[in-house]
């Protein structure tokens, strides 16, 4: 499982309040939720190259190392940019780092924050699934999803993905505070 600190999250969360047409309150989770749990991106290992003797062949890097690199960095910007609140160049980057790697994990949460942050709720949607296809034991792809499902006006599923989080981890404050308000509604 990967890693996150709900107790970072749960001091340092921006919580922002929408209300339905049906009067439903519910907490989305926007920015500093994407870079207070800060998902390890894979990085390739950066080594001096020895100095290559008369007659010795010369190793070149693999272009594989170089996308994980440069995906790597997008995701680092597009996070500085969530952090200051452009969620639409935070987008567009993570956008390209999902072009050359589709499946990563840190790319696809911070993604679907920031398309959560939009109220983008179908599109969070599809890329918190996404997300949960590669890592479905992450607690916080599914908060992001039940996230999503309640701002879809989709109550019973969002709580459905609620108890997820909660059976992966019980004292996540964000899906208690989240779920207390999906069970207030009407």
């Amino acid at each position: 499982m990967r890693p996150c600190n709900s107790s970072v999250i749960g001091t340092s969360v921006v919580a922002r309040v929408v209300t339905k047409p049906m009067g439903l309150l519910i907490p989305l989770i926007l920015a500093i939720f994407v870079v207070a749990c800060e998902i390890p991106t894979e990085q390739a290992p950066t080594q001096e190259p020895l100095p290559a003797e008369e007659g010795t062949p010369v190793v070149a890097v693999a272009p594989e190392a170089t996308s994980i690199s440069a995906g790597a960095e997008l995701i680092s910007s597009a996070t500085t940019l969530l952090e200051s609140g452009d969620l639409g160049a935070a987008e567009a980057l993570l956008e390209d780092s999902l072009a050359a790697e589709p499946n990563n994990p840190a790319a696809l949460h911070k993604l679907g924050f920031a398309l959560l942050g939009q109220e983008r709720y179908d599109e969070a949607i599809e890329v918190f699934n996404q997300e949960l296809a590669v890592d479905p034991d992450f607690p916080d792809a599914w908060l992001g999803l039940a996230l999503a499902l309640a701002g879809s006006n989709r109550r019973g599923e969002a709580l459905e993905a609620l108890s997820t989080v909660l059976s992966l981890d019980p004292a996540n404050a964000d899906a208690l505070q989240a779920r207390q308000a999906l069970e207030g509604g009407p």
